[in-house]
């Protein structure tokens, strides 16, 4: 669509963008996984490293896959993301019910009163915000799947809706109890969670552990710590399908429907998608460092292509036909003016965060400097 309606140039902003974007993703995913089976009790003797290969192992083969052979496992996953937010969310609301001297999770957590909103920190909540709620870029490949065309709107927008409205719950509710607290991957907090059951008892050494905590907080404690690990696994293959196939035609151009025909051709591209990212992960594992620059190629992607794509489009179909004044998808967003603001607003996100990144970044390194000329 970026070819045919804005041209040659907007294509290669946008193949750029889209790639930065899933490429961070990817990476981000095999960090994650990596990361809560390091934490978990119940996995171990592999360390980071060691997990990152068994993901590597587990997600290669599903991105050669299609997306119709994903159906089953796509659907029953989208379950388990929904029995975690009640688990999360429920977990704390039982510790707070229980009073202010009952902590459920060990190190004892505090009940703390953190401000509701730290405006100084919305340069790193956007990015993590845009990274979190896109899915503009894999619209065309899920759609495939879907039998009938005309529910995609009502799909798509409830998904949307009910994603929001589970991350903002969680982010409220997790957030205002473990305050500073709280992990990168918050998830990796229900770690020492023992819903108030168990003995704390202390080794020779100082250390101290809990003893006898009762079965459903261990099974709520891994369900908690280890189910990010596997939905990333269920993630990871519809991106990296996505990344792939952008790949696959930004290289072979306007002969891409031949080309990815060729299961040779598909497999190629495919893993030029998915291992980057995994190797990437072996060398910068914090999900924040991750998903701060990856958030602001969101920003283009959510905001200005779309509008673009608005724009163009519409000028073309009035000079092509220019009794054609409106169509079926036609609101009252449908206008010039409104697609500039959409425009303009995704390009300002993208110059504040990414130079309040940059402020950040050269501020440590110029401290760094000072100290050791001191």
């Amino acid at each position: 669509l970026c070819l045919m309606f804005c041209g040659s140039q907007s294509l290669v902003g946008y193949m750029a963008a889209t790639g930065l974007y899933l490429y961070g993703a990817l990476w981000a995913y095999a960090s994650v996984f990596a990361n809560a089976l390091e934490s978990s009790d119940l996995v171990s003797g592999c360390g980071y490293a060691g997990f990152i290969a068994l993901f590597s192992a587990i997600v290669v083969p599903l991105s050669l896959l299609d997306l119709r052979e994903q159906i089953a496992v796509q659907v029953s996953l989208s379950g388990c993301r929904l029995l975690m937010v009640l688990a999360m969310v429920g977990s704390i609301m039982g510790d707070a019910l229980a009073g202010p001297e009952a902590f459920h999770f060990d190190p004892a957590v505090p009940h703390q009163d953190p401000p509701l909103v730290r405006w100084g920190g919305a340069y790193i909540l956007l990015p993590i915000a845009a990274y979190a709620s896109i899915f503009h870029h894999s619209i065309p490949g899920l759609s495939q799947p879907v039998a009938d065309r005309a529910q995609l709107a009502s799909i798509f927008g409830n998904v949307f809706v009910f994603t929001a409205a589970s991350y903002c719950l969680i982010g409220l509710v997790v957030g205002y109890y473990f305050g500073d607290d709280i992990q990168t991957s918050c998830n990796i907090n229900w770690g020492g969670y023992h819903g108030g059951t168990g003995t704390l008892v202390q080794d020779a050494d100082g250390t101290q552990h809990r003893t006898d905590v009762a079965l459903w907080a261990k099974a709520l404690s891994a369900y908690v710590v280890l189910f990010p690990a596997l939905d990333v696994v269920s993630a990871f293959p519809l991106n990296a399908i996505t990344l792939g196939n952008n790949l696959l035609g930004a290289h072979f151009g306007e002969k891409i429907h031949e080309a990815e025909k060729s299961w040779h051709n598909r497999t190629r591209f495919r893993c030029y998608a998915c291992l980057p990212p995994i190797f990437g992960a072996l060398l910068v594992r914090d999900l924040g460092t991750i998903t701060d620059f990856t958030g602001v190629t969101g920003f283009a992607i959510a905001f200005s292509f779309p509008a673009l794509l608005s724009i163009y489009s519409k000028r073309m179909v009035e000079e092509h036909f220019p009794r054609l004044t409106t169509t079926g998808y036609h609101n009252g967003f449908s206008n010039e003016q409104w697609a500039l603001t959409v425009f303009f607003f995704g390009v300002v996100l993208v110059v504040f965060v990414l130079g309040c990144l940059i402020w950040e970044a050269s501020g440590g390194f110029l401290l760094t400097i000072g100290r050791n000329r001191n």
